[in-house]
């Protein structure tokens, strides 16, 4: 017989709800990862952390250690968090230069946040 989930789960070095979708392993040591999060491949994700209920991080985001992340926050790629930030619940990033502008802009016209 193949490994328990449970066994799996036992070496990880972080914690991840039953409830949560995480489809990258570049998760930090004692990180939390709370239920209906929902982490993308590719996003890397530092040590300490606490990832909220509801929050979803793309492919390409990095957030450093000791960064809590509340709920009903979007993290998109090319968003990097350093060190010991909070994020409050529902802030918003944006990587769009002139947000306000009313036409549609390519990919190559959005700058790293």
């Amino acid at each position: 017989m193949g490994a328990s989930s449970s066994s799996i789960e036992e070496k990880r070095p972080y914690f991840v709800h039953p409830k949560a979708l995480v489809e990258t392993e570049a998760i930090g040591a004692r990180t939390r990862i709370w239920a209906f999060a929902h982490v993308l491949p590719g996003a890397r994700i530092g040590e300490d952390c606490n990832i909220c209920d509801h929050a979803f991080i793309e492919g390409g985001a990095v957030l450093g250690n000791n960064v809590t992340v509340k709920n009903g926050i979007s993290i998109w790629t090319g968003v990097t968090v350093e060190d010991d930030v909070f994020l409050g619940p529902n802030c918003v990033f944006t990587n769009d230069p002139n947000p306000r502008a009313y036409f549609k802009k390519g990919p190559g016209t959005l700058d790293p946040t």
